[in-house]
């Protein structure tokens, strides 16, 4: 709605855009080479691996990720530590939309965002959730949809394969992790039997 009409820049040349942010107000770029973005990524990635491992805070999250009862019986606000979370994750998204308008965009129209929250949760499935592991498999994954856009022009590779790797990989996370848990139930299933022949 906003860039459709009330942002929407009356002097550009007919489709939603708003108006380029100033020169002032982008990201530089140090050397040349290396976007201001992608040091805040790493300053971003390293805060949240502080805090969800070297906090209680942190303790208390990772509990609640991996067993919910079991936290609330150790006296944990489940509600608190939701809420927490999410506003966690909103201010780094939040961070991640203003670098990508002031590092490169600069202006903001329909599609400022081409499926990214997607490429964010099959990222953090890959990732197994941590923050050392979502942060190389970002790496991974913008490295290779940049490849697979250079090489439509050159190789004629369609934009395609990387969404297929993409998914590809994500299936192989969650089969993985089913066969995890087949196992435990398995095992479990096996150690109640025996107690109850004992």
């Amino acid at each position: 709605y906003l860039v459709h009409g009330p942002l929407k820049d009356p002097g550009g040349s007919g489709y939603p855009l708003t108006r380029e942010i100033t020169e002032s107000a982008q990201l530089p770029v140090f050397g040349d080479m290396v976007p201001s973005g992608a040091v805040l990524m790493l300053v971003a990635a390293f805060c949240v691996w502080l805090l969800v491992e070297r906090t209680s805070t942190g303790i208390k999250i990772k509990g609640a990720g991996s067993s919910a009862s079991a936290s609330r019986f150790a006296g944990v606000s489940m509600s608190r530590v939701t809420i927490l979370v999410m506003a966690v994750a909103g201010a780094l998204a939040g961070l991640g939309g203003a670098v990508s308008l002031q590092g490169d965009q600069h202006q903001v129209g329909d599609f400022f965002s081409p499926g990214w929250g997607f490429d964010a949760v099959a990222v953090a499935l890959i990732g197994r959730g941590t923050a050392t592991g979502t942060l190389i498999t970002g790496i991974a994954v913008g490295a290779l949809r940049s490849g697979i856009q250079s090489a439509q022009g050159t190789a004629q590779v369609p934009s395609s394969i990387a969404q297929i790797l993409l998914a590809a990989a994500v299936l192989f996370v969650i089969v993985g992790n089913a066969e995890g848990a087949g196992q435990l139930v398995r095992r479990s299933w096996i150690r109640t039997r025996g107690l109850a022949s004992d």
